[in-house]
């Protein structure tokens, strides 16, 4: 049920902000799932303790008392969220006017746009490229997060407690980096780099902390690794929504999620039996890493082929000018 939830907001929020804005407005989305992380994973560990209260399990309450929010939220949500800019009460006539505009004219010029039907997506090398590059981070993303609370265990050698604050840390820095490379991207207009930088650094960070012999400095190469790699989220969003428009840019999104969501299957259980068999991470970190700096180099490619389309866009918007002078 939850599935449908990050594709939607995806292409929610490409109907309310211009490409100006739009990487640093989907950190600040992102932000929230991190921030999730940072108070989730304390919270989980205290929640845990509640075991037996009421003769009921601790897994239990963890799962009721977590479960509220989402449902609370979700009836605000149907009530007070307006489907578009022209829906909504807050901004007046001129402003409604000037947003729809903008993102309409923005949209007539995306490789898909809102006239093609939805089953183009899957005809396009472009969106599956850009899933591919989703797999690729979901490696870190999926791959390290799922297990980063028994990473972190196996190298600090600490109590539960201390696990799960020390696990938090690394998604509080990734709210700092989302918004620093989101907000930046915008500021620049640059993609490619801003794509591909962070998860190049994120995976030679992550290979160095399975070499180094120091623990606490390995946990904190892993801290920055997994920062680096949520902080390329914003603008790969910003970047996608830039090539997709309409029906056919909402299909991409969830076929995106979908394939990066083979991370999810397949990962964990070949992670696990890495560890049974070397009893280590060092190897599943390794993999991870390669993953990342592949993701890296298809990252800058995507972003540098954004940049040759606005190119292309602005010569032939220049010419259409021209003729019409």
């Amino acid at each position: 049920a939850e599935a449908g939830f990050t594709p939607g907001i995806i292409y929610y929020l490409s109907q309310w902000y211009p490409r100006s804005d739009r990487a640093r407005a989907m950190s600040w989305f992102y932000i929230g799932a991190a921030l999730a992380s940072v108070i989730g994973l304390p919270l989980s560990g205290a929640f845990l303790h509640l075991d037996g209260l009421l003769g009921i399990n601790g897994w239990r309450w963890l799962f009721f008392l977590q479960g509220i929010p989402a449902v609370a939220l979700g009836i605000v949500v149907l009530r007070y969220m307006p489907d578009s800019p022209a829906t909504t009460n807050w901004l007046d006539s001129a402003q409604k006017a000037w947003l729809s505009r903008t993102i309409e004219a923005e949209q007539a010029t995306t490789v898909i746009s809102h006239k093609d039907a939805w089953h183009v997506a899957f005809r396009s090398r472009q969106v599956w490229l850009l899933s591919l590059f989703w797999l690729l981070q979901a490696f870190g993303t999926i791959g390290v997060t799922l297990f980063l609370p028994l990473i972190v265990q196996s190298v600090s050698k600490q109590g539960s407690f201390v696990v799960s604050l020390l696990s938090a840390m690394p998604f509080f820095l990734a709210c700092v980096f989302m918004y620093a490379n989101g907000r930046h991207s915008d500021r620049t207009g640059e993609r490619g780099w801003h794509l591909g930088g962070p998860l190049l650094l994120a995976g030679g960070m992550l290979g160095l902390a399975v070499f180094t012999g120091n623990q606490w400095l390995a946990y904190v190469m892993l801290v920055v690794a997994v920062g680096l790699n949520w902080a390329a989220t914003p603008v790969f969003w910003a970047t996608t929504t830039e090539y997709l428009s309409g029906p056919a840019a909402a299909v991409s999104i969830a076929l995106i999620n979908s394939i990066a969501n083979i991370a999810g299957l397949g990962l964990p259980p070949v992670m696990g039996w890495i560890k049974d068999t070397t009893l280590r991470y060092d190897y599943a970190l390794l993999m991870v890493a390669v993953a990342l700096l592949a993701g890296g180099v298809l990252g800058l490619y995507l972003g540098g082929q954004r940049k040759r389309q606005v190119v292309r866009d602005a010569t032939r918007e220049g010419r259409e000018n021209v003729h019409s002078a």
